[in-house]
């Protein structure tokens, strides 16, 4: 049975499809049926235009995407409630070639996640403008605004994203056992905690300080990097021949790819003998075929300098 708060609002519609043969307001097209009764009367829902029957007995006005609209349950059948506002959009603040923005990245896309990019220039020293010191406080990237959140430090982000998009993609972090889960975020730490940061921008920075000659400071930049680079790798290879399937961590891709590949790109940069790693360099060999992997990829970034 039709409650009297919708017998009201159809009638309602009902005296005003005399008067008009199309009305829009706040974005609401009414539309007068060519068969109207006492009963019925066709109009779009805000929600998804698909045609709405009044005489639905509900709380919600459409049956395809149960939006709710208070002109069925309010007395006052004038008072039309505002269209639904869309979602702000996700923003990544990011460096092409940064490793923790590039495992993000990578997050997102396997997890379907759409998003602008604003450039954050390291070398420039944007990381520490005022107006980004605001968003991330440690002056560093990535830092994510999503779901109306500003989240920084990529393990986080990423694990969030896992958590919060459990059906979408792999799950980063598996979802059935706790040793499980103890074992990737180990795998990643060892790469994002242990590796990346001692070889990163801000340690060359304060390197390359201590020497004048650029020639010296090129050579020791490159020094540092590598042996920060081999150090890590010796301790990760022997982990993952404990874990690594097709990937690191048996045959699902799990944060640590995420955390492996960038720092495998880095570790050529700094010129380290991959022949020595082979178990590392056969999965990111294996990573770097993914779509998500390679739409992630610095050279694919707005900000890239090839």
């Amino acid at each position: 049975m039709t409650s009297l708060k919708c017998q009201n609002a159809i009638k309602h519609e009902i005296e005003r499809s005399d008067h008009f043969q199309t009305e829009k307001s706040s974005n609401r097209e009414y539309v007068p049926s060519a068969e109207a009764s006492n009963d019925k009367f066709i109009r779009k829902c805000p929600g998804c235009s698909a045609t709405l029957d009044l005489t639905w007995p509900s709380q919600y006005c459409c049956r395809s995407c149960m939006y709710n609209d208070t002109l069925y349950n309010d007395t006052s059948p004038d008072e039309v409630p505002p269209a639904p506002t869309a979602a702000p959009p996700t923003i990544i603040h990011s460096y092409w070639r940064s490793s923790s923005s590039w495992r993000v990245r990578i997050a997102l896309a396997l997890k379907k996640v759409d998003y602008d990019y604003k450039a954050v220039h390291l070398v420039k020293n944007e990381q520490m403008a005022d107006d980004y010191v605001a968003l991330n406080p440690s002056q560093e990237v990535p830092a994510l605004e999503i779901d109306g959140l500003v989240l920084t430090q990529s393990l986080a982000i990423i694990e969030y994203l896992d958590e919060t998009r459990p059906d979408v993609g792999p799950r980063l972090l598996p979802s059935a056992d706790a040793a499980d889960r103890a074992k990737v975020r180990m795998l990643s730490d060892m790469i994002a905690h242990a590796i990346q940061p001692v070889q990163n921008l801000r340690c060359l920075r304060k390197l390359i300080a201590w020497h004048e000659d650029k020639d010296v400071k090129a050579q020791k930049k490159v020094e540092w990097g590598r042996w920060a680079i081999d150090l890590g790798f010796e301790a990760l290879e022997k982990a993952l021949s404990k874990t690594a399937g097709k990937y690191c961590f048996g045959d699902t891709v799990t944060m640590a790819d995420l955390c492996l590949v960038p720092q495998v790109y880095n570790a050529n940069r700094f010129e380290c003998d991959m022949s020595k790693f082979p178990t590392i360099q056969r999965i990111n060999d294996e990573l770097v075929q993914l779509a998500a992997f390679q739409a992630a990829a610095p050279d694919k970034m707005p900000d890239a300098v090839l």
